[in-house]
């Protein structure tokens, strides 16, 4: 796994972990409806906490706390809290990384690094000039996105207090997700962490208005009237702002054209006992070979003289002793 990028995670562990939340509120007891409402809640305060992360990473400003000051607010300005708190310890370690050989080629120069006071463990950065790129040997950028404490102890040397954009990748910054928002303000309100609050309240307020508005055919008019007067009015008021409609009425309609019913698929029974009209076979007797009956009610094994049912013979078997007891006879 060193060298490719898996964000920091190692075989199974989004989904153990995850699975670990979700055992925290479930039960092996709870009905089917307790666990979509368990699972919706839960699903509700991930997105709470999400919503809050982003808040904290927007508000405020990073206290530096390294000697490498400059680098340290470029990272806070960059990335998320979350990930400017894994960064910040390479920022650390990196302060103390010293050159020893630097060696030139035709297309990079590769410095060798190492910690201090630590010069039998090397590493390699090789650095182009032309391009503004960076690789180490460590590969930690290839796996986990975020410059390693080497490349920081090589921009330290190199006096360079910003950190180069083939170094920033853009799912750790807080820009992250302007470029899910498109051009659309529909699509602009999901990502919105203000916009989301104001959602969330505005349903929260309207549960007591819908519980009042249901209980007679007046209220529940009323109620009805009042909505649609209010929404009239903000997309009248949304019209004239914009100069263009904010809600496309026929997109549902069409999307939903779109969709079809699944294919038939054949499956996979109980083998090859379907006679093709749908009809299953029905069962013979083992004696008469006849329908309708099996063995112990078939009127042929009821019409036998009795002895089948002490020795434990079938009417074939009992029609076989006869015969033989009539050619000892003779």
């Amino acid at each position: 796994m060193r060298g490719k990028f898996f964000a920091g995670f190692r075989t199974t562990s989004r989904c153990e972990g995850m699975h670990s939340q979700i055992g925290r509120i479930l039960r092996s007891r709870n009905s089917l409806l307790e666990f979509v409402q368990y699972f919706e809640r839960y699903v509700d305060y991930m997105r709470w906490r999400e919503v809050d992360a982003d808040y904290k990473s927007v508000v405020g400003d990073i206290v530096p706390q390294t000697s490498v000051r400059a680098l340290e607010r470029c990272a806070g300005k960059l990335y998320t809290r979350t990930v400017f708190l894994k960064f910040h310890s390479w920022l650390n370690s990196g302060s103390v990384m010293k050159v020893g050989a630097i060696k030139e080629t035709s297309s990079c120069i590769i410095y060798s690094m190492y910690r201090y006071c630590k010069p039998q463990k090397l590493w390699h950065v090789a650095h182009d000039e032309k391009m503004s790129t960076f690789r180490c040997s460590c590969q930690r950028m290839e796996t986990f996105g975020l410059p390693c404490d080497h490349i920081i102890g090589l921009l330290v040397h190199l006096d360079i207090d910003v950190i180069p954009e083939c170094l920033v990748l853009q799912r750790w910054c807080k820009a992250a997700k302007d470029c899910m928002k498109g051009n659309s303000e529909s699509a602009y309100k999901f990502w919105e962490s203000t916009v989301l609050a104001r959602l969330g309240s505005l349903v929260l307020r309207s549960r007591e208005m819908f519980n009042l508005g249901c209980e007679s055919m007046d209220d529940y008019l009323d109620t009805i009237e009042v909505m649609e007067n209010h929404v009239t009015k903000l997309k009248a008021k949304k019209l004239a702002v914009s100069g263009s409609s904010a809600v496309n009425e026929e997109t549902p309609i069409e999307v939903f054209d779109n969709v079809k019913n699944p294919e038939v698929v054949r499956t996979k029974g109980c083998g090859g006992t379907s006679t093709g009209n749908g009809n299953k076979s029905k069962r013979r007797c083992t004696v008469c070979k006849k329908e309708g009956h099996n063995k112990t009610t078939c009127k042929r094994q009821k019409t036998s003289t009795g002895f089948s049912d002490v020795v434990g013979l079938d009417g074939a078997g009992v029609g076989l002793f006869f015969d033989v007891v009539t050619y000892c006879r003779t």
